[in-house]
């Protein structure tokens, strides 16, 4: 049987198919994502690693990990987006998450220090004056309060470090809209905090 996907096939069609254990469309999300995740983990290793040797091949086991991420248990991390047509945010995270990982191996094993750790980005930057138990409560709380694509949105921004041309990239949205959703978001979290606990 010959089968209708193509490259211009939505996401959530190549998902379905995918879960059918259909390996052409799994072809088509894997060309269509590969490299917005080798070069998002990339950045990531090459920004945050205050160590300057080669990691060429640990940024291609990283990328391989993310990938199998992916496809565990049947694709269930993907089945999990509010919006299967648009898959590009919680790739770009599931990627990023597995990033995480790499650097806390590599901690483990005494390759990093500390200061490695301490460079990448952390939710607690969003509150600076807020002490890091206040900031950890209010921003789980404040989370559950917005909409799947705020929330991937400042995902990538505020805990991956992402800019704004490369988050409308990643989510295929016009660099206009993702500012405009990234003010909303902060000024709603300040009126978010002012309600909750005055002001701070």
């Amino acid at each position: 049987m010959i089968s209708r996907l193509s490259e211009h096939s939505s996401d959530s069609a190549l998902l379905e198919a995918c879960c059918q254990h259909d390996e052409f469309a799994f072809k088509l999300l894997y060309d269509r994502y590969s490299k917005l995740v080798y070069s998002a983990i990339h950045k990531w290793i090459k920004t945050y690693a205050s160590k300057k040797e080669d990691r060429k091949e640990d940024i291609k086991d990283v990328f391989q990990e993310a990938f199998i991420d992916m496809v565990e248990n049947n694709f269930s991390r993907l089945r999990q987006a509010k919006d299967p047509n648009k898959l590009s945010g919680l790739i770009f995270i599931i990627a990023h998450h597995r990033a995480g990982k790499y650097f806390t191996k590599k901690w483990k094993e005494g390759e990093f220090v500390e200061k490695d750790l301490k460079n990448i980005p952390s939710p607690e930057n969003i509150i600076e004056n807020l002490t890091r138990e206040e900031q950890n409560s209010i921003a789980e709380k404040f989370l559950n309060t917005l909409s799947k694509k705020e929330y991937d949105i400042m995902e990538l921004h505020l805990h991956r470090g992402f800019k704004y041309d490369e988050i409308a990239a990643a989510m295929r949205l016009s660099r206009v809209y993702v500012g405009v959703i990234i003010n909303r978001v902060k000024n709603k979290m300040k009126l978010y905090i002012k309600n909750k606990y005055g002001e701070v």
